[in-house]
């Protein structure tokens, strides 16, 4: 007992270390799989703003392009080129529901230059120059898509509580 007493800030430590220890290596396991892998298919797409300029003193809308790929459930775009200067910055939007994303140079890099996933089958792509900026350019080499299966209604094409099933709905209620 009197063994214990006296190495007992010793053990509380080794604790204390082995927990901390423990949480960091789960947090690094839960991290790993919140993304498992990137579900659908590449395509390739091939899209070149240019150099676009704004000599206005006020932000611009210099290049508009609709991204388009029939019978697409959704899209997101991969960039092969982004360069924005100070100020200017990307805005995607889906046709489909009006989701927008807006991406700077610095939010783009965290994105990995790909936007988020978009619903349906358009993604109206426009760069949003800053006043008096010389040197806005992107350029997109493929997009991951999910193909509609032949037989679902373009109209809407996911199941009707919009949860993202294409297709026929298998799944099953549970209490889990």
């Amino acid at each position: 007992m009197r063994l214990l007493k006296k190495n007992a800030p010793v053990l509380r430590t080794a604790l204390h270390c082995s927990l901390a220890y423990f949480l960091f290596c789960l947090s690094f396991t839960q991290a790993d799989t919140t993304l498992p892998r990137f579900f659908g298919e590449f395509t390739d797409y091939k899209l070149e703003s240019g150099v676009l300029v704004n000599n206005s003193d006020a932000h611009q809308v210099v290049f508009a392009h609709s991204v388009q790929v029939k019978r697409a459930a959704w899209l997101r775009i991969y960039f092969a080129h982004f360069n924005l200067d100070k100020g200017s910055y990307i805005r995607m939007t889906s046709t489909f529901d009006g989701e927008v994303q807006e991406l700077t140079f610095s939010e783009a890099a965290m994105w990995n230059f790909s936007s988020a996933y978009f619903n349906g089958n358009e993604i109206l792509l426009e760069v949003v120059a800053a006043p008096h900026t010389e040197r806005n350019r992107i350029a997109i080499d493929r997009l991951g898509i999910e193909y509609l299966p032949e037989n679902v209604d373009l109209g809407f094409p996911c199941a009707d509580d919009n949860c993202g099933i294409c297709g026929n709905d298998d799944r099953i209620p549970t209490n889990e």
